[in-house]
């Protein structure tokens, strides 16, 4: 894919379906797609800023409701789309699950890319 390929929102979603199942039944019981989005989220908005702030901190266990807060950090670090640009909200989900995905397949699947078992 080069940088002026459209992003596969799809492939991703599904990925992120196949990993989370395989997380929810290796390692992490209870695992969800949302729990992953928020690590995403989470992850990338850390990668942004290189060093957490104090005013924008990751969601953690005791937050009632962590997705919220991870989205609420997202839209105050991340700037609307532009027409003509291919930077929507969209886009920047689906770049940090990318993330997400590569990260956890390099720690919990040697590499390889998830898919769902059909």
């Amino acid at each position: 894919m080069t940088p002026h390929d459209p992003i596969d929102h799809a492939e991703v979603w599904s990925q992120t379906v196949a990993a989370t199942e395989y997380l929810a039944a290796i390692t992490r019981p209870g695992y969800t797609v949302w729990d992953a989005l928020c690590e995403a989220i989470d992850d990338w908005c850390t990668a942004l800023l290189d060093v957490q702030s104090d005013d924008q901190p990751a969601s953690s266990w005791d937050d009632p409701d962590p997705l919220r807060t991870a989205v609420e950090r997202l839209l105050g670090m991340t700037a609307p789309a532009i027409a003509g640009r291919a930077d929507g909200l969209g886009d920047v989900l689906t770049a940090a699950l990318s993330a997400w995905l590569a990260r956890t397949a390099d720690d919990l699947n040697d590499g390889y890319r998830f898919a769902l078992q059909r």
